[in-house]
């Protein structure tokens, strides 16, 4: 998953080194519920932004600017 974002997102900043250190996940649900299609769905790649001191007093957009959402797909590769 983590070789997989950091191509997919290589052109908008975030990298192989930035995932594993944000410790991001794929979400597949937000309060329970499937995040939607055309919302942030069926996919997200987040991480816990209000613990991560680069990110917790940015504004919220900000706060989740390097999350790569409406993921269809999740290829894991070795490299």
């Amino acid at each position: 998953m983590l070789a997989h974002l950091s191509l997919q997102r290589s052109c908008r900043g975030t990298n192989l080194a930035d995932a594993r250190s944000y410790r991001m996940i794929v979400a597949t649900e937000m309060d329970g519920a499937p995040l939607a299609l055309g919302g942030l769905g069926p996919l997200w790649a987040v991480y816990e932004a209000d613990t991560l001191p680069a990110f917790k007093d940015k504004p919220l957009k900000e706060r989740f600017a390097l999350c790569p959402w409406g993921l269809y797909s999740v290829e894991v590769t070795r490299g």
